[in-house]
């Protein structure tokens, strides 16, 4: 209440000075939308599947602005943005395979937001690689319960769980009507690692999220190596 400095709000409401209006997802491509940053609109595409990001261009442009900048300088550097290595990125392997590698970390928020966005891309099955998300506390079991039937509902007709917490995923996707069949349970990347790839097939989507202590890139490096080998 007593920042005397400028103050630029940012996101999705009326009252922003900086948001983000009409959303349009389109596909691999990324997200479309209109910017309106304190009056001047102008159309972005961002190569991000997860309207998560949005916020975090937002945020940027919010601060850009309090700097003293203006959109006409930081527009042109719109189309230069991309997901950082396992933050997001979209992989096409060879064999028909699309892997999401968003391994560097997790929470139940970007989970959440990592989830809705991988299920609005095409795909003839889509796969959701989940690891543990830590240091949750008390509440974490719940979460991860929560995340499962998340997964379930939103259409994913496969459920990896990685990590001990995870398995509270396994059982929550339960609970949201998967079957058993489609849930798999591994104790850890390296057993995840090795028998994951016999049960993919051409045209899944393989969305892979887990906090950075679990370890996910490791299935991610064995998939593009097993693609690149066949």
């Amino acid at each position: 209440e007593n920042w005397g400095g400028p103050l630029v709000r940012f996101g999705f409401g009326r009252e922003c000075d900086v948001r983000a209006e009409e959303v349009r997802p389109r596909g691999p491509e990324g997200l479309e939308f209109v910017l309106d940053c304190r009056g001047k609109r102008t159309d972005v595409t961002l190569p991000f599947f997860s309207e998560g990001f949005i916020q975090n261009f937002l945020a940027a442009v919010g601060v850009s602005l309090a700097l003293g900048l203006h959109l006409e300088d930081i527009r042109p550097r719109f189309g230069l943005l991309k997901p950082f290595p396992q933050r997001g990125v979209l992989l096409r392997l060879p064999g028909g395979l699309t892997v999401i590698d968003d391994s560097y970390n997790s929470n139940p928020r970007a989970l959440e937001s990592a989830l809705r966005g991988a299920a609005r891309l095409p795909a003839s099955r889509r796969v959701a690689v989940l690891g543990d998300m830590l240091e949750l506390g008390p509440a974490g079991e719940e979460y991860h319960r929560a995340a499962g039937r998340l997964a379930a509902g939103l259409g994913f007709e496969l459920l990896v769980a990685v990590g001990p917490l995870a398995r509270h995923m396994a059982r929550g996707a339960a609970e949201g009507g998967l079957p058993a069949s489609r849930i798999l349970s591994f104790e850890d990347a390296s057993r995840a690692a090795a028998e994951l790839p016999a049960h993919l097939r051409p045209g899944d989507l393989v969305l892979v999220k887990g906090s950075r202590g679990v370890h996910l890139e490791k299935i991610v490096a064995v998939l593009d190596k097993g693609t690149k080998e066949a």
